[in-house]
């Protein structure tokens, strides 16, 4: 059958609540990628991880070799996007063929990257690296065995915390809570350090906060009255400080960047990271509203305030980043100059777009505001699903387009293989979560 994009007119809210949307992102996303996970791994049965070691813009293996190189950092998040497509599994009719194969995969992958989550600190001196061999050991990009520096932390130490998170599996959960304490202790105080990208150690970035509150939805599920108010301040600590130190209430520009010697902002933006901390913040602080009984006075007020400031970000962001001409957001650009840094447009930022215009649009009251979220709700579903996916690989996204041709480019964002269905499938299962709760639950629980 001929792939033909649902498109959004953007005129009204019940468009990403009727029963034609919904069904065509559990064909389009959500049954298209776990069937891409099992044919895979019928391929190769042998290999207990799910097997993203293919070119998503060709479909071409990766050569036999990357087999040999692993990357926590998928561990975790494989670990975590297999344990919410699990939770959606029973709703996906059109995989009623392969439904109880299906769950013993997901099973599977999620206790073979938890175990190898747990060989890995072990052999790492309590961290997770970036790429490590099949015995588990930090190696660099040709394949060296390397140390790793006990005193700092990265983004793969705060996925594998996320994925022991969600194994369900009491000693592994104990291991991840303390990593992801480890994580927001170290990184959170100068001691974040991205092996993927070279910052400079003069400058601060707020993408360490946002990943932390990535995990606070995981965390909650906790039963100590305690332990939510931890986390509570914690929420309100991290959006206090990035808030503060990142962006400019005048303007409304976010600047990922601040020198950390005066906390002077840069001008150098990745909208999609701006855009992204704004929907990790909105859930964060939808999921310890839910869990609390009651918040004190201050972090209420924090709570509030983000309401009102992150959709502004969000906004704001996309405007900066967005290509009307080539269908998509740029990776990088100058809000002072407006000047493109980087004409990439990655994959994921438009998911994450949807995700956080959609939970933007639920505590925001400004009858324009709103307009505006409908409006980039309807640019990036429709550029997504228009420009991106790839018919001939099961629905899986391109991974990297040109900004300047539009043409598809093979640019990795971080590593070489393809994202073991994280940032599209999560966002759209968050997106889905909001649209059942709060914003037309009628409508999707009669098709869910």
């Amino acid at each position: 059958m001929e792939y033909k994009p649902l498109v959004l007119s953007g005129n009204n809210w019940m468009e990403i609540c009727s029963k034609d949307y919904w069904e065509f992102i559990n064909t389009v996303v959500f049954e298209a990628g776990i069937r891409l996970l099992l044919e895979r791994h019928r391929r190769r049965p042998n290999f207990p991880f799910p097997d993203t070691k293919f070119n998503p813009n060709t479909g071409i293996d990766l050569p036999k070799s990357s087999y040999s190189v692993l990357y926590p950092w998928f561990f975790g998040r494989g670990a975590e996007a297999c344990a919410a497509h699990l939770a959606i599994l029973e709703a996906l009719s059109g995989l009623r063929d392969v439904r109880r194969e299906a769950q013993e995969l997901l099973n599977s992958f999620i206790k073979a990257s938890t175990d190898a989550i747990l060989k890995t600190i072990d052999r790492n001196k309590g961290r997770c690296p970036f790429r490590v061999n099949t015995n588990f050991q930090a190696i660099d990009h040709s394949g060296k065995a390397i140390q790793v520096d006990p005193s700092v932390r990265s983004p793969a130490d705060l996925f594998c915390a996320k994925g022991l998170l969600v194994s369900k599996e009491s000693d592994k959960v104990a291991v991840g809570k303390r990593m992801f304490w480890e994580f927001v202790e170290i990184a959170l105080d100068s001691g974040y350090q991205s092996e993927y990208i070279d910052e400079s150690t003069e400058l601060l970035s707020h993408v360490p906060y946002m990943l932390a509150l990535g995990a606070i939805r995981y965390l909650i599920t906790l039963e100590s009255d305690r332990d939510l108010y931890d986390y509570a301040k914690l929420v309100a600590t991290i959006i206090t400080t990035v808030l503060k130190r990142h962006y400019d209430a005048e303007t409304h520009v976010f600047s990922e960047y601040v020198l950390k010697t005066t906390h002077q902002r840069l001008s150098y933006l990745n909208p999609g990271h701006a855009i992204e901390f704004a929907g990790l913040g909105l859930q964060a602080i939808e999921a310890i509203e839910e869990a609390a009984s009651s918040l004190s006075s201050d972090i209420s007020a924090t709570f509030e305030e983000a309401k009102f400031t992150l959709p502004k970000i969000l906004i704001n962001s996309f405007q900066f980043g967005y290509n009307a001409l080539h269908h998509g957001i740029f990776q990088a650009v100058d809000t002072r100059t407006k000047e493109i840094l980087d004409e990439n447009m990655p994959w994921w930022n438009l998911p994450e777009t949807l995700r956080a215009a959609t939970r933007a649009a639920v505590v925001i009251d400004d009858a324009v505001l709103k307009r505006r979220l409908l409006d980039i709700i309807a640019k990036c579903h429709n550029d997504y699903f228009t420009y991106y996916i790839n018919p001939q690989l099961m629905y899986f996204p391109f991974r990297t387009r040109n900004g300047k041709t539009g043409c598809v480019v093979d640019v990795m964002p971080a590593v070489p293989e393809a994202d073991p269905l994280y940032h599209s499938n999560l966002s759209f299962i968050d997106m889905q979560d909001v649209c059942l709760k709060v914003l037309c639950p009628k409508e999707v629980n009669n098709h869910r």
